[in-house]
């Protein structure tokens, strides 16, 4: 019995009077107060499951985020302690650490001498550089661009790891590509402070900007972020910026809506991709490696395009994602350009540096990146079975022994991507066959786990980029090998996320049909935490912080001027200290053949002008003589020979005595001492009353 309003009612409670809102019918009439209220009733007991799980998922990314973030900053932080025992354990005597810091320390003196820096890297690099040293209120020194390295490279990492798991949903591969980049970056030690920090940093957040494109203003915030960072890539490495912003053309084409205009500027964009590595190594062609490097790459591209199209779904993004870019990318280049010509440079200094120099660098130097012809040959068969499974993936769609079977093979490319990076990371390009299989990321095993467009687009752009960087080796086979290969791990990291899923999938799948095991709930993050655990103490071990640690304590400190905290071993002290105590006692101005640049930091001697590493190459006549003129103001001129890194950078060669600098060292110089590697030179009509050298010969 209930009480309406002091009147005892002959009915039943029930739970229909528990619904929400039933309070607000109990004056109203009997029947059609039950109706409403059943109706009322029956809505909410609909929304009530949704609701559930919409805070089962708030439940689930709650915790998620409880577990990613305390372990995301500790790998931050590990890798922070790993870089630095790296960094500060090193010093290559080919020097492009101290030539890139004479250049960023002429730039922050005069802004207006960014023309006579004679190097091939946009103004954006040297503006990052005058930010910071303006922020620490600091000069130009080996520690700090070392501690900016140290950062610039954990970022890196880390972008690329957050980028993971918002593809992917999963920590432990997010936590997995962290740590395994922060492993692959060592190759940074080798020439701390130069571009390809900054220029890697740009593509790794390239691709975090790529997970959150969608039709959401969000999304097109983001579609303008692609766009300034490929702007400023180009400002930084223009080869670079012209790979990335063909990927971010090519990606956008295949999300736009198809029609006439779309697929005729598509198949533009395609021939154009196919072209462009031979149209950037026309001059090495005829070589074996050049043939080989340039099928390598063209086949790369070729299979991800294949793979890209039948993925892609036009119509997902609009015109205006297209006009927000290249708007942002038009912004970006302006407004650095505006900064460098308010003070003082020219528009054409910025055009012959970022543009006329590096297009005449794989004429004057070039260190040849021997790819095999089993990459060449792997890359080939790669474009022919992209071709047939985008025939075949039709026919098999649904089927289990398929998804089994592409989960596997995913599974399998991972595995010995990850072994290459960690085995041989330098010959990852040359001689292992993951770049040419890089089309596998887009490979759905399970056909039911389809993806939207807002979850594919980040895959088709990390493919297509993947692809294109695969040119960063060439001209100069080096330290770029490993960058060319960085992208290889998301993918791997990616594939290995697909094909789990999709056998976690099946092994659900089985056993809810033969009405076996039950998985419990708790299963699934129990194998993650551990999972998590022993990957992370797998890869402590490797990097053997510990070890390093003990290394760094053991090594001697360097002890010059801005280095205080370089350890190196002691004859390598013992290398760097006698061209600086010889060069301070005897000259008060000096060049080095070849340059020797950090030597001008650690003696405290100005330069004579404008000059670097490698001024033999790529210095030309009028700043040759310039420098000449500077040294003979000089009371005690001497130079810095040493005839390993003359061969080194000549690859071989002969000096060119044509050349007014070196003709003027062969001819008004002579040797006075010899240590190691160096022999120190003077003058010829300088008398010989200098002490004998108290170092030893």
């Amino acid at each position: 019995m209930q009480v309406r309003n002091g009147v005892t009612t002959g009915r039943k409670s029930g739970p229909l009077d528990n619904t929400p809102g039933a309070e607000a019918y109990s004056g109203c009439d009997r029947g059609v107060c039950e109706h409403t209220a059943r109706v009322r009733y029956c809505f909410y007991a609909l929304q009530q499951p949704e609701r559930n799980m919409k805070r089962n998922s708030n439940l689930r990314r709650l915790g998620d985020t409880l577990v990613a973030g305390p372990t995301y900053l500790a790998i931050f932080l590990v890798g922070l302690q790993y870089s630095f025992y790296k960094v500060f354990s090193l010093f290559r005597l080919h020097d492009d650490e101290g030539t890139m810091m004479l250049r960023v320390q002429a730039f922050i003196k005069d802004p207006a001498s960014y023309d006579s820096l004679s190097g091939m890297y946009g103004p954006l690099y040297y503006l990052h550089k005058y930010a910071i040293y303006g922020v620490l209120q600091a000069d130009v020194s080996h520690d700090i661009n070392r501690l900016t390295t140290i950062v610039l490279w954990g970022m890196i990492a880390a972008a690329c790891a957050f980028f993971v798991h918002r593809v992917s949903r999963s920590i432990v591969l997010a936590a997995v590509v962290h740590m395994q980049l922060i492993l692959h970056l060592t190759a940074l030690t080798n020439e701390p402070g130069h571009p390809h920090e900054i220029a890697l940093l740009l593509i790794a957040g390239a691709l975090v900007l790529s997970s959150f494109v969608d039709t959401r203003r969000v999304g097109l915030m983001s579609m303008m972020g692609l766009g300034a960072a490929t702007g400023a890539l180009l400002l930084v490495k223009v080869n670079l910026g012209v790979y990335l912003g063909a990927s971010l053309a090519l990606a956008l084409l295949l999300f736009l809506p198809r029609n006439t205009r779309t697929l005729g500027l598509g198949w533009l964009m395609a021939a154009v991709a196919i072209v462009l590595p031979a149209a950037i190594m026309w001059r090495h062609l005829h070589t074996p490696w050049g043939r080989n490097y340039c099928a390598l790459v063209t086949m790369v591209i070729a299979a991800s395009l294949v793979m890209s199209s039948r993925r892609s779904e036009g119509g997902t993004l609009r015109w205006a994602h297209v006009s927000g870019a290249l708007s942002a990318a038009a912004i970006t280049i302006g407004s650095v350009c505006a900064v460098i010509i308010c003070w003082g440079n020219s528009l054409w200094a910025i055009a012959n540096s970022v543009f006329l120099r590096a297009a005449t660098l794989p004429s004057s130097f070039v260190i040849l990146a021997p790819v095999s012809v089993t990459v060449a040959r792997a890359s080939a068969a790669s474009l022919l079975l992209a071709l047939c499974y985008t025939l075949a993936a039709p026919k098999i769609r649904g089927r289990e022994f398929p998804v089994v079977a592409l989960s596997v093979v995913k599974l399998a490319y991972a595995g010995f991507a990850f072994y290459s990076l960690n085995r041989h990371p330098a010959a990852l390009l040359l001689h292992t066959i993951p770049i040419p299989f890089l089309w596998l990321v887009l490979v759905e095993p399970n056909a039911k786990n389809r993806k939207s467009a807002r979850e594919l687009f980040p895959r088709v752009f990390l493919c297509l980029l993947a692809a294109f960087q695969t040119l960063q080796a060439y001209p100069v086979h080096g330290s770029q090998s490993l960058w060319a290969a960085f992208l290889v791990v998301p993918v791997a990291a990616i594939c290995v996320g697909d094909a789990l899923r999709s056998l976690w999938d099946v092994a659900k799948h089985r056993l809810r049909r033969t009405g076996g095991w039950r998985i419990p709930a708790w299963l699934q993050p129990t194998f993650t935490l551990l999972l998590l655990c022993s990957v992370g103490a797998t890869y402590y071990a490797k990097a053997n912080l510990a070890g390093l640690e003990v290394a760094y304590a053991q090594r001697v400190p360097l002890d010059l001027p801005g280095a205080s905290r370089i350890r190196l071993l002691p004859f390598e002290v013992d290398q760097i200290h006698w061209p600086v105590e010889n060069l301070k006692s005897y000259c008060d101005g000096f060049i080095g053949l070849p340059g020797f640049a950090s030597l001008y930091f650690w003696t405290e001697i100005p330069p004579p002008g404008t000059i670097n590493n490698a001024w033999i190459l790529n210095l030309d006549d009028d700043r040759q003589r310039a420098i000449i003129e500077t040294m003979r103001t000089y009371d005690r001129p001497c130079v810095l020979h040493n005839p390993r890194f003359v061969s080194l950078w000549t690859r071989g060669r002969s000096l060119d005595s044509k050349q007014p600098l070196v003709q003027y060292i062969q001819t008004q110089y002579k040797p006075l001492q010899k240590h190691g590697p160096y022999s120190l030179l003077v003058r010829k009509d300088r008398p010989i009353d200098i002490e004998p050298n108290r170092s030893g010969t």
